[in-house]
């Protein structure tokens, strides 16, 4: 059902409603759908279905620890082997968040130490982002402090 949601998606004859479409099923996320959905479009075959399991994750938070090891478990082999661009740099993004959400500094550590030397210069630019903030802050940091400190 959710590559058939995508399809209708992607596939809409009137280019300015996609938008809206796309924000209708990340709002199905937010509201609760099946985050299983979303690993089906992570295992996909196809790109622009990874693309929008990524993308997804962008928008919403996992809670189930089971599904969310599974999910970073993709998103890891995306980030590593995919072909398209556009799914490693959304891969990324997307564990970084789930990182985030779980207030896990070591887990972001461990990320952007691992992707310091991507091929992709987003990606690799901002690990060496967090690797220097990350190495100027200091031992005593709470988590909201090294998160003012990350982004402000």
């Amino acid at each position: 059902m959710i590559i058939e949601d995508v399809l209708k998606i992607i596939n809409h004859p009137k280019e300015d409603e996609i938008a809206k479409l796309e924000n209708d099923l990340y709002n199905d996320f937010r509201s609760g759908r099946d985050r299983n959905d979303i690993l089906i479009l992570l295992n996909s075959s196809l790109d622009l279905m990874r693309f929008y399991g990524c993308d997804i994750l962008n928008e919403t938070r996992i809670n189930d620890i089971y599904l969310v090891k599974k999910i970073m478990n993709r998103l890891y082999e995306i980030l590593t082997k995919d072909t398209y661009d556009s799914n490693r740099l959304k891969a990324y993004h997307a564990l970084y968040g789930i990182y985030l959400d779980n207030e896990d500094i070591d887990g972001l550590y461990r990320l952007n130490k691992e992707t310091r030397n991507s091929d992709d210069l987003m990606i690799k630019n901002d690990s060496i982002r967090f690797l220097k903030l990350y190495n100027d802050a200091p031992n005593n940091y709470t988590f909201e402090e090294f998160k003012r400190h990350l982004f402000g």
